[in-house]
Protein backbone atom coordinates (compact mmCIF):
# COMPACT_ATOMS: atom_id res chain seq x y z
CA UNK A 1 0.00 0.00 0.00
CA UNK A 2 1.31 3.44 -0.88
CA UNK A 3 1.64 5.82 2.05
CA UNK A 4 1.32 9.61 1.74
CA UNK A 5 4.60 11.49 1.88
CA UNK A 6 4.67 13.75 4.95
CA UNK A 7 7.12 16.65 4.98
CA UNK A 8 7.29 19.92 6.91
CA UNK A 9 5.86 21.82 3.97
CA UNK A 10 3.30 19.24 2.97
CA UNK A 11 -0.39 20.00 3.45
CA UNK A 12 -2.00 16.57 3.10
CA UNK A 13 -4.72 15.53 0.74
CA UNK A 14 -8.02 14.16 1.81
CA UNK A 15 -10.48 11.49 0.80
CA UNK A 16 -14.18 11.08 0.31
CA UNK A 17 -15.86 8.29 2.24
CA UNK A 18 -19.43 7.25 2.82
CA UNK A 19 -21.63 5.91 5.57
CA UNK A 20 -24.72 3.87 4.99
CA UNK A 21 -27.18 2.76 7.60
CA UNK A 22 -29.46 -0.11 6.69
CA UNK A 23 -32.25 1.55 8.62
CA UNK A 24 -31.77 4.94 6.97
CA UNK A 25 -30.84 3.94 3.44
CA UNK A 26 -34.38 3.82 2.04
CA UNK A 27 -36.23 6.45 3.99
CA UNK A 28 -34.18 9.41 5.20
CA UNK A 29 -32.94 12.45 3.29
CA UNK A 30 -29.91 14.23 4.69
CA UNK A 31 -29.21 17.99 4.49
CA UNK A 32 -26.66 19.07 1.92
CA UNK A 33 -23.06 19.36 3.09
CA UNK A 34 -23.34 18.67 6.80
CA UNK A 35 -20.13 18.95 8.76
CA UNK A 36 -19.30 15.27 8.29
CA UNK A 37 -20.16 14.99 4.59
CA UNK A 38 -18.18 15.53 1.41
CA UNK A 39 -17.90 19.24 0.62
CA UNK A 40 -16.62 21.30 -2.33
CA UNK A 41 -13.44 22.38 -0.56
CA UNK A 42 -12.36 18.76 -0.18
CA UNK A 43 -13.05 18.02 -3.84
CA UNK A 44 -10.60 20.81 -4.70
CA UNK A 45 -7.88 18.84 -2.98
CA UNK A 46 -8.84 15.37 -4.22
CA UNK A 47 -9.14 16.35 -7.85
CA UNK A 48 -11.25 14.50 -10.40
CA UNK A 49 -12.47 11.00 -9.61
CA UNK A 50 -10.35 8.19 -11.04
CA UNK A 51 -12.27 5.92 -13.47
CA UNK A 52 -12.47 2.17 -13.08
CA UNK A 53 -11.97 0.39 -16.41
CA UNK A 54 -12.32 -3.43 -16.30
CA UNK A 55 -9.31 -5.32 -17.55
CA UNK A 56 -11.39 -7.37 -19.98
CA UNK A 57 -14.94 -8.12 -21.00
CA UNK A 58 -16.86 -10.56 -18.81
CA UNK A 59 -19.38 -13.12 -20.00
CA UNK A 60 -22.33 -13.22 -17.63
CA UNK A 61 -23.11 -16.89 -18.27
CA UNK A 62 -19.51 -17.89 -17.55
CA UNK A 63 -19.73 -16.16 -14.18
CA UNK A 64 -23.22 -17.46 -13.43
CA UNK A 65 -22.25 -21.07 -14.13
CA UNK A 66 -18.83 -21.15 -12.50
CA UNK A 67 -18.41 -20.01 -8.89
CA UNK A 68 -14.63 -20.05 -9.05
CA UNK A 69 -14.57 -17.68 -12.04
CA UNK A 70 -17.18 -15.52 -10.31
CA UNK A 71 -15.17 -15.18 -7.12
CA UNK A 72 -11.91 -14.61 -8.96
CA UNK A 73 -13.57 -11.80 -10.89
CA UNK A 74 -14.95 -10.28 -7.69
CA UNK A 75 -11.54 -10.26 -6.01
CA UNK A 76 -10.09 -8.72 -9.19
CA UNK A 77 -12.65 -5.90 -9.08
CA UNK A 78 -11.98 -5.34 -5.37
CA UNK A 79 -8.23 -5.24 -5.94
CA UNK A 80 -8.61 -2.55 -8.60
CA UNK A 81 -11.08 -0.43 -6.62
CA UNK A 82 -8.90 -0.54 -3.50
CA UNK A 83 -5.72 0.13 -5.47
CA UNK A 84 -3.88 3.12 -4.03
CA UNK A 85 -3.81 6.00 -6.51
CA UNK A 86 -1.48 8.93 -6.11
CA UNK A 87 -3.08 12.32 -5.74
CA UNK A 88 -1.23 15.60 -6.13
CA UNK A 89 -2.32 18.84 -4.53
CA UNK A 90 -4.38 21.15 -6.72
CA UNK A 91 -1.81 23.67 -8.07
CA UNK A 92 -4.34 26.49 -7.79
CA UNK A 93 -4.36 26.19 -4.00
CA UNK A 94 -1.99 28.67 -2.40
CA UNK A 95 1.25 27.16 -1.14
CA UNK A 96 1.09 24.14 -3.43
CA UNK A 97 4.16 21.96 -3.09
CA UNK A 98 4.67 20.14 -6.44
CA UNK A 99 6.72 17.43 -4.66
CA UNK A 100 4.01 16.51 -2.16
CA UNK A 101 1.59 13.72 -2.95
CA UNK A 102 -0.82 11.47 -1.16
CA UNK A 103 -2.65 8.29 -2.01
CA UNK A 104 -6.16 6.99 -1.62
CA UNK A 105 -7.95 3.81 -2.61
CA UNK A 106 -9.35 4.47 -6.07
CA UNK A 107 -13.00 4.37 -4.93
CA UNK A 108 -12.37 7.14 -2.40
CA UNK A 109 -11.84 9.60 -5.24
CA UNK A 110 -15.45 9.13 -6.41
CA UNK A 111 -18.54 11.28 -5.89
CA UNK A 112 -21.34 11.52 -3.38
CA UNK A 113 -24.91 12.17 -4.43
CA UNK A 114 -24.62 15.70 -3.10
CA UNK A 115 -22.10 16.56 -5.79
CA UNK A 116 -24.35 15.39 -8.62
CA UNK A 117 -26.80 18.36 -8.79
CA UNK A 118 -23.91 20.83 -8.56
CA UNK A 119 -22.18 19.16 -11.49
CA UNK A 120 -25.37 18.82 -13.52
CA UNK A 121 -26.27 22.47 -13.06
CA UNK A 122 -22.80 23.56 -14.18
CA UNK A 123 -23.18 21.79 -17.55
CA UNK A 124 -26.91 22.25 -18.11
CA UNK A 125 -26.55 26.01 -17.59
CA UNK A 126 -24.08 26.14 -20.50
CA UNK A 127 -26.95 25.43 -22.91
CA UNK A 128 -28.69 28.49 -24.33
CA UNK A 129 -32.30 29.17 -23.42
CA UNK A 130 -33.42 27.88 -26.83
CA UNK A 131 -31.30 24.76 -26.50
CA UNK A 132 -32.74 24.10 -23.04
CA UNK A 133 -36.25 24.65 -24.37
CA UNK A 134 -35.62 22.05 -27.07
CA UNK A 135 -33.97 19.73 -24.53
CA UNK A 136 -30.81 19.62 -26.59
CA UNK A 137 -28.12 17.30 -25.23
CA UNK A 138 -25.15 18.44 -23.22
CA UNK A 139 -22.19 18.37 -25.59
CA UNK A 140 -19.68 15.51 -25.19
CA UNK A 141 -16.77 17.94 -25.08
CA UNK A 142 -18.41 19.69 -22.11
CA UNK A 143 -18.80 16.39 -20.28
CA UNK A 144 -15.24 15.39 -21.19
CA UNK A 145 -13.93 18.26 -19.04
CA UNK A 146 -16.69 18.29 -16.41
CA UNK A 147 -14.92 16.33 -13.69
CA UNK A 148 -11.69 18.30 -13.94
CA UNK A 149 -13.58 21.59 -13.94
CA UNK A 150 -15.69 20.50 -10.98
CA UNK A 151 -12.54 19.79 -8.99
CA UNK A 152 -11.22 23.30 -9.72
CA UNK A 153 -14.45 25.21 -9.14
CA UNK A 154 -14.36 28.15 -6.77
CA UNK A 155 -15.37 27.34 -3.21
CA UNK A 156 -17.97 29.72 -1.84
CA UNK A 157 -17.15 30.98 1.63
CA UNK A 158 -13.47 30.04 1.46
CA UNK A 159 -10.60 32.30 0.49
CA UNK A 160 -7.48 30.50 -0.78
CA UNK A 161 -5.84 31.22 2.56
CA UNK A 162 -8.75 29.77 4.54
CA UNK A 163 -8.82 26.69 2.35
CA UNK A 164 -5.08 26.21 2.82
CA UNK A 165 -5.43 26.58 6.59
CA UNK A 166 -8.21 24.00 6.66
CA UNK A 167 -6.17 21.46 4.74
CA UNK A 168 -3.06 22.07 6.82
CA UNK A 169 -4.78 20.53 9.84
CA UNK A 170 -4.60 17.05 8.30
CA UNK A 171 -1.69 15.04 9.68
CA UNK A 172 -2.23 11.29 9.54
CA UNK A 173 -3.06 8.70 6.90
CA UNK A 174 -6.45 8.13 8.57
CA UNK A 175 -7.18 11.87 8.38
CA UNK A 176 -6.22 11.93 4.71
CA UNK A 177 -8.75 9.18 4.08
CA UNK A 178 -11.50 10.64 6.20
CA UNK A 179 -11.42 14.40 6.15
CA UNK A 180 -14.18 14.83 3.57
CA UNK A 181 -16.67 13.12 5.77
CA UNK A 182 -19.39 10.54 5.86
CA UNK A 183 -21.88 10.18 3.04
CA UNK A 184 -24.32 7.51 1.88
CA UNK A 185 -23.29 6.22 -1.54
CA UNK A 186 -20.34 6.70 -3.88
CA UNK A 187 -20.69 6.92 -7.65
CA UNK A 188 -18.06 6.42 -10.34
CA UNK A 189 -17.50 9.17 -12.95
CA UNK A 190 -19.05 7.02 -15.70
CA UNK A 191 -22.25 6.50 -13.74
CA UNK A 192 -22.81 10.23 -13.23
CA UNK A 193 -21.89 11.06 -16.83
CA UNK A 194 -24.57 8.64 -18.05
CA UNK A 195 -27.17 10.56 -16.04
CA UNK A 196 -26.04 13.84 -17.59
CA UNK A 197 -26.02 12.47 -21.14
CA UNK A 198 -29.54 11.16 -20.60
CA UNK A 199 -31.06 14.09 -18.69
CA UNK A 200 -33.89 14.51 -21.22
CA UNK A 201 -34.84 10.85 -20.80
CA UNK A 202 -34.66 11.09 -17.01
CA UNK A 203 -36.88 14.18 -17.17
CA UNK A 204 -39.71 12.21 -18.80
CA UNK A 205 -38.93 8.98 -16.97
CA UNK A 206 -41.81 9.16 -14.51
CA UNK A 207 -44.36 9.32 -17.30
CA UNK A 208 -42.61 6.58 -19.29
CA UNK A 209 -42.75 4.07 -16.45
CA UNK A 210 -46.18 5.05 -15.07
CA UNK A 211 -48.01 2.17 -16.76
CA UNK A 212 -45.05 -0.14 -17.28
CA UNK A 213 -46.00 -3.66 -16.22
CA UNK A 214 -43.30 -5.97 -14.81
CA UNK A 215 -43.79 -8.46 -17.65
CA UNK A 216 -43.41 -5.85 -20.41
CA UNK A 217 -40.37 -6.53 -22.57
CA UNK A 218 -38.62 -3.46 -23.93
CA UNK A 219 -35.86 -3.42 -26.55
CA UNK A 220 -33.51 -6.42 -26.55
CA UNK A 221 -30.68 -3.90 -26.38
CA UNK A 222 -32.12 -1.68 -23.65
CA UNK A 223 -34.19 -2.86 -20.70
CA UNK A 224 -34.78 0.58 -19.15
CA UNK A 225 -37.19 3.35 -20.25
CA UNK A 226 -35.37 5.99 -18.21
CA UNK A 227 -32.21 6.10 -20.33
CA UNK A 228 -31.52 5.91 -24.06
CA UNK A 229 -29.18 3.02 -23.31
CA UNK A 230 -28.06 1.01 -20.32
CA UNK A 231 -25.14 2.16 -18.18
CA UNK A 232 -21.64 1.78 -19.66
CA UNK A 233 -19.28 -1.09 -18.91
CA UNK A 234 -16.13 0.91 -19.61
CA UNK A 235 -15.23 -1.43 -22.45
CA UNK A 236 -17.92 -0.32 -24.93
CA UNK A 237 -16.03 2.86 -25.85
CA UNK A 238 -16.72 4.97 -27.77
CA UNK A 239 -20.35 4.18 -27.08
CA UNK A 240 -23.39 5.59 -28.93
CA UNK A 241 -24.90 8.72 -27.45
CA UNK A 242 -28.66 9.30 -27.01
CA UNK A 243 -30.40 10.14 -30.30
CA UNK A 244 -30.56 13.94 -30.41
CA UNK A 245 -29.59 17.07 -32.33
CA UNK A 246 -25.92 17.74 -31.56
CA UNK A 247 -25.56 20.54 -34.13
CA UNK A 248 -24.62 22.99 -31.37
CA UNK A 249 -21.62 20.84 -30.41
CA UNK A 250 -18.15 20.62 -31.90
CA UNK A 251 -17.76 17.96 -34.62
CA UNK A 252 -21.50 17.50 -34.46
CA UNK A 253 -21.62 15.07 -37.38
CA UNK A 254 -19.44 12.54 -35.58
CA UNK A 255 -20.20 13.38 -32.00
CA UNK A 256 -18.65 10.86 -29.63
CA UNK A 257 -17.10 11.21 -26.18
CA UNK A 258 -13.33 11.66 -26.35
CA UNK A 259 -12.75 10.64 -22.74
CA UNK A 260 -13.50 7.19 -21.39
CA UNK A 261 -14.74 7.59 -17.82
CA UNK A 262 -14.80 3.83 -17.37
CA UNK A 263 -17.49 1.58 -15.95
CA UNK A 264 -20.59 2.55 -14.05
CA UNK A 265 -20.07 1.50 -10.42
CA UNK A 266 -21.87 2.39 -7.21
CA UNK A 267 -20.52 1.70 -3.73
CA UNK A 268 -22.21 1.64 -0.32
CA UNK A 269 -20.41 1.37 2.99
CA UNK A 270 -21.16 0.77 6.65
CA UNK A 271 -19.10 2.28 9.48
CA UNK A 272 -18.66 1.92 13.23
CA UNK A 273 -17.05 4.38 15.63
CA UNK A 274 -13.48 3.30 16.26
CA UNK A 275 -12.95 4.80 19.70
CA UNK A 276 -16.12 3.58 21.43
CA UNK A 277 -18.59 0.74 21.20
CA UNK A 278 -18.22 -2.70 19.69
CA UNK A 279 -18.12 -4.34 16.28
CA UNK A 280 -19.89 -7.63 15.66
CA UNK A 281 -18.24 -10.91 14.72
CA UNK A 282 -20.48 -13.05 12.53
CA UNK A 283 -19.94 -16.76 12.11
CA UNK A 284 -20.12 -17.43 8.35
CA UNK A 285 -18.83 -20.98 8.47
CA UNK A 286 -21.11 -23.77 7.24
CA UNK A 287 -22.57 -24.26 10.72
CA UNK A 288 -22.84 -20.55 11.43
CA UNK A 289 -24.46 -19.80 8.08
CA UNK A 290 -26.94 -22.62 8.61
CA UNK A 291 -27.88 -21.12 11.96
CA UNK A 292 -28.39 -17.63 10.53
CA UNK A 293 -30.44 -18.93 7.61
CA UNK A 294 -32.59 -21.07 9.89
CA UNK A 295 -33.28 -18.17 12.25
CA UNK A 296 -33.85 -15.81 9.30
CA UNK A 297 -31.57 -13.00 10.46
CA UNK A 298 -27.92 -12.17 11.06
CA UNK A 299 -26.95 -12.16 14.72
CA UNK A 300 -23.37 -11.63 15.95
CA UNK A 301 -21.96 -14.45 18.01
CA UNK A 302 -19.40 -12.12 19.58
CA UNK A 303 -18.87 -8.39 20.12
CA UNK A 304 -15.35 -7.01 19.82
CA UNK A 305 -14.38 -3.63 21.38
CA UNK A 306 -13.80 -1.20 18.51
CA UNK A 307 -10.88 0.47 20.27
CA UNK A 308 -8.96 -2.81 20.20
CA UNK A 309 -8.71 -2.73 16.41
CA UNK A 310 -5.73 -1.07 14.75
CA UNK A 311 -5.78 0.48 11.23
CA UNK A 312 -3.78 -2.44 9.83
CA UNK A 313 -6.56 -4.80 10.95
CA UNK A 314 -9.52 -2.77 9.67
CA UNK A 315 -9.79 0.15 7.25
CA UNK A 316 -10.00 3.31 9.37
CA UNK A 317 -10.71 6.98 8.76
CA UNK A 318 -10.60 10.06 10.98
CA UNK A 319 -12.87 13.04 10.33
CA UNK A 320 -11.46 16.52 10.58
CA UNK A 321 -14.77 18.14 11.46
CA UNK A 322 -15.42 16.02 14.55
CA UNK A 323 -12.05 14.36 15.25
CA UNK A 324 -13.95 11.05 15.36
CA UNK A 325 -12.49 7.86 13.92
CA UNK A 326 -14.54 5.21 12.11
CA UNK A 327 -13.89 1.61 11.13
CA UNK A 328 -15.18 0.23 7.84
CA UNK A 329 -17.47 -2.69 8.68
CA UNK A 330 -18.58 -3.55 5.18
CA UNK A 331 -18.76 -2.42 1.59
CA UNK A 332 -21.20 -3.18 -1.25
CA UNK A 333 -19.94 -2.95 -4.84
CA UNK A 334 -22.34 -2.93 -7.81
CA UNK A 335 -20.32 -2.88 -11.02
CA UNK A 336 -21.54 -2.95 -14.64
CA UNK A 337 -19.34 -5.93 -15.52
CA UNK A 338 -22.32 -7.53 -17.27
CA UNK A 339 -25.67 -6.30 -18.50
CA UNK A 340 -27.23 -7.22 -15.14
CA UNK A 341 -24.22 -5.94 -13.17
CA UNK A 342 -21.97 -7.83 -10.76
CA UNK A 343 -23.08 -7.79 -7.11
CA UNK A 344 -20.21 -8.06 -4.64
CA UNK A 345 -20.24 -7.50 -0.91
CA UNK A 346 -17.42 -7.51 1.65
CA UNK A 347 -17.52 -7.59 5.44
CA UNK A 348 -14.89 -7.33 8.15
CA UNK A 349 -14.03 -10.42 10.17
CA UNK A 350 -11.55 -11.15 12.98
CA UNK A 351 -10.90 -14.55 11.33
CA UNK A 352 -10.69 -13.37 7.72
CA UNK A 353 -8.89 -16.37 6.25
CA UNK A 354 -11.70 -18.85 6.74
CA UNK A 355 -14.81 -19.68 4.67
CA UNK A 356 -15.69 -16.63 2.51
CA UNK A 357 -12.17 -15.23 2.87
CA UNK A 358 -10.22 -18.44 2.43
CA UNK A 359 -9.57 -17.85 -1.30
CA UNK A 360 -8.51 -14.21 -0.98
CA UNK A 361 -5.53 -13.55 -3.29
CA UNK A 362 -2.14 -13.04 -1.66
CA UNK A 363 -1.92 -9.56 -3.21
CA UNK A 364 -4.07 -8.21 -0.35
CA UNK A 365 -1.59 -9.35 2.29
CA UNK A 366 -0.23 -6.47 4.33
CA UNK A 367 -3.22 -4.21 3.66
CA UNK A 368 -6.36 -3.64 5.76
CA UNK A 369 -8.33 -5.33 2.95
CA UNK A 370 -6.83 -8.67 3.99
CA UNK A 371 -9.35 -8.64 6.86
CA UNK A 372 -12.52 -8.79 4.75
CA UNK A 373 -14.61 -11.71 3.50
CA UNK A 374 -16.65 -11.70 0.29
CA UNK A 375 -19.61 -13.21 -1.55
CA UNK A 376 -20.76 -12.40 -5.08
CA UNK A 377 -23.80 -12.85 -7.34
CA UNK A 378 -24.06 -12.52 -11.12
CA UNK A 379 -27.64 -13.67 -11.71
CA UNK A 380 -30.94 -14.50 -10.02
CA UNK A 381 -30.36 -18.22 -10.58
CA UNK A 382 -27.41 -20.20 -9.27
CA UNK A 383 -26.00 -21.66 -12.46
CA UNK A 384 -23.24 -23.61 -10.72
CA UNK A 385 -24.88 -26.83 -9.54
CA UNK A 386 -22.06 -27.57 -7.10
CA UNK A 387 -20.24 -24.31 -6.26
CA UNK A 388 -18.31 -25.85 -3.39
CA UNK A 389 -16.71 -28.49 -5.62
CA UNK A 390 -14.15 -25.97 -6.96
CA UNK A 391 -12.68 -25.56 -3.48
CA UNK A 392 -13.11 -28.99 -1.86
CA UNK A 393 -9.38 -29.76 -1.87
CA UNK A 394 -7.88 -26.27 -1.76
CA UNK A 395 -10.26 -24.25 0.44
CA UNK A 396 -12.43 -26.69 2.38
CA UNK A 397 -14.14 -24.20 4.73
CA UNK A 398 -15.16 -22.06 1.74
CA UNK A 399 -16.43 -25.17 -0.05
CA UNK A 400 -18.62 -26.09 2.91
CA UNK A 401 -20.03 -22.57 3.31
CA UNK A 402 -20.83 -22.31 -0.41
CA UNK A 403 -22.58 -25.65 -0.32
CA UNK A 404 -24.79 -24.51 2.56
CA UNK A 405 -25.67 -21.31 0.67
CA UNK A 406 -26.47 -23.21 -2.52
CA UNK A 407 -28.55 -25.90 -0.83
CA UNK A 408 -30.57 -23.34 1.13
CA UNK A 409 -31.33 -20.96 -1.74
CA UNK A 410 -31.50 -23.35 -4.72
CA UNK A 411 -32.36 -22.78 -7.48
CA UNK A 412 -31.69 -19.11 -6.71
CA UNK A 413 -28.57 -17.32 -5.52
CA UNK A 414 -27.84 -16.19 -1.97
CA UNK A 415 -25.35 -13.50 -0.92
CA UNK A 416 -25.95 -11.33 2.12
CA UNK A 417 -23.85 -8.91 4.17
CA UNK A 418 -24.24 -9.39 7.95
CA UNK A 419 -23.60 -5.71 8.69
CA UNK A 420 -25.94 -4.25 6.06
CA UNK A 421 -28.68 -6.82 5.47
CA UNK A 422 -30.19 -6.52 8.91
CA UNK A 423 -33.80 -7.42 9.58
CA UNK A 424 -35.82 -10.61 9.49
CA UNK A 425 -35.42 -12.46 6.19
CA UNK A 426 -32.52 -10.40 4.84
CA UNK A 427 -29.95 -13.13 5.43
CA UNK A 428 -31.53 -15.08 2.54
CA UNK A 429 -31.25 -12.28 -0.01
CA UNK A 430 -29.08 -11.87 -3.11
CA UNK A 431 -28.94 -8.08 -3.89
CA UNK A 432 -29.99 -8.37 -7.53
CA UNK A 433 -33.50 -9.46 -6.50
CA UNK A 434 -34.17 -6.24 -4.61
CA UNK A 435 -32.50 -3.95 -7.13
CA UNK A 436 -34.56 -5.30 -10.04
CA UNK A 437 -37.44 -3.19 -8.69
CA UNK A 438 -35.45 0.08 -8.59
CA UNK A 439 -37.34 2.87 -10.32
CA UNK A 440 -40.69 1.07 -10.07
CA UNK A 441 -43.40 1.85 -7.55
CA UNK A 442 -42.05 -0.84 -5.23
CA UNK A 443 -41.51 0.03 -1.59
CA UNK A 444 -38.00 -1.14 -0.65
CA UNK A 445 -39.16 -1.91 2.88
CA UNK A 446 -41.79 -4.33 1.55
CA UNK A 447 -39.54 -6.32 -0.76
CA UNK A 448 -37.93 -8.41 1.95
CA UNK A 449 -40.65 -8.15 4.57
CA UNK A 450 -40.69 -11.47 6.41
CA UNK A 451 -42.05 -10.65 9.85
CA UNK A 452 -44.68 -13.23 10.86
CA UNK A 453 -46.28 -10.63 13.11
CA UNK A 454 -46.66 -8.07 10.32
CA UNK A 455 -50.03 -8.30 8.51
CA UNK A 456 -48.42 -7.06 5.27
CA UNK A 457 -46.06 -10.05 5.07
CA UNK A 458 -48.34 -12.45 3.12
CA UNK A 459 -49.09 -9.85 0.43
CA UNK A 460 -45.42 -8.89 0.19
CA UNK A 461 -44.31 -12.51 -0.19
CA UNK A 462 -46.88 -13.02 -2.94
CA UNK A 463 -45.70 -9.93 -4.81
CA UNK A 464 -41.99 -10.54 -4.16
CA UNK A 465 -41.61 -14.35 -4.00
CA UNK A 466 -38.61 -16.27 -2.66
CA UNK A 467 -37.60 -13.26 -0.56
CA UNK A 468 -37.32 -11.47 -3.92
CA UNK A 469 -34.39 -13.65 -4.99
CA UNK A 470 -36.18 -14.72 -8.16
CA UNK A 471 -36.63 -12.59 -11.26
CA UNK A 472 -40.03 -10.91 -11.26
CA UNK A 473 -39.45 -8.26 -13.95
CA UNK A 474 -38.62 -8.26 -17.66
CA UNK A 475 -37.76 -4.55 -17.59
CA UNK A 476 -35.70 -2.54 -15.13
CA UNK A 477 -36.82 1.12 -15.02
CA UNK A 478 -33.66 2.43 -13.35
CA UNK A 479 -31.26 -0.22 -14.70
CA UNK A 480 -31.16 -1.69 -11.17
CA UNK A 481 -30.12 1.58 -9.43
CA UNK A 482 -32.22 2.83 -6.50
CA UNK A 483 -30.40 6.18 -6.71
CA UNK A 484 -32.77 7.27 -9.50
CA UNK A 485 -35.84 7.59 -7.30
CA UNK A 486 -34.99 6.65 -3.70
CA UNK A 487 -33.41 8.26 -0.66
CA UNK A 488 -30.91 9.64 -0.07
CA UNK A 489 -30.01 10.56 -3.66
CA UNK A 490 -33.27 11.09 -5.60
CA UNK A 491 -31.37 11.78 -8.85
CA UNK A 492 -34.55 12.00 -10.91
CA UNK A 493 -36.01 14.75 -8.75
CA UNK A 494 -32.62 16.48 -8.45
CA UNK A 495 -32.34 16.68 -12.24
CA UNK A 496 -35.96 17.80 -12.59
CA UNK A 497 -35.64 20.55 -9.99
CA UNK A 498 -32.31 21.75 -11.39
CA UNK A 499 -33.81 22.04 -14.87
CA UNK A 500 -36.78 23.93 -13.48
CA UNK A 501 -34.56 26.33 -11.52
CA UNK A 502 -32.17 27.07 -14.39
CA UNK A 503 -35.01 27.48 -16.90
CA UNK A 504 -36.70 29.90 -14.49
CA UNK A 505 -33.53 31.90 -13.93
CA UNK A 506 -33.16 30.81 -10.32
Amino acid sequence: MLIPKFTNSWRPLLGTLVLISAAQACRQRFPHFSKERATPEERRAIGAGIPYVPAEATDKMDLAQNMQLRREKAWEVFRELTREVSIGRNPEIQGFDPNSTGSLPLWQTWYTGEEMPIMFRSVYAKLSSEQRKDRRPICPEVLDTLFENHAKAAVKGFTPEELEQRLSQVKSLQEVRGISGRGITMFSPALLRHYFENYAYVLKCEAERANLLPETILSPANHTPCFASEFPSGLDFPYPLPPADYSHCKNSKETRPDVNHGAAVTIKTSWRKADTGVIGKFDTSDKGLTKHLTEGAWKPDQEIPSQSLTPNKIFTIKLLASAKSYNLESIHIVSKETRDWLWITFWWSPDPNTDFGEDRPASFTGTPWANYKMCVVADFLEGDLDPGAHYKDTHPSLASALSVSQQWASPYTQCSNPFIEQGQGNVETNCIGCHQHAGSNANPEEIYLDDPKNPRTPASRLKYPHHSRSQARQNFPADYLWSLTQSPDFFESEITSTISNVDSGI
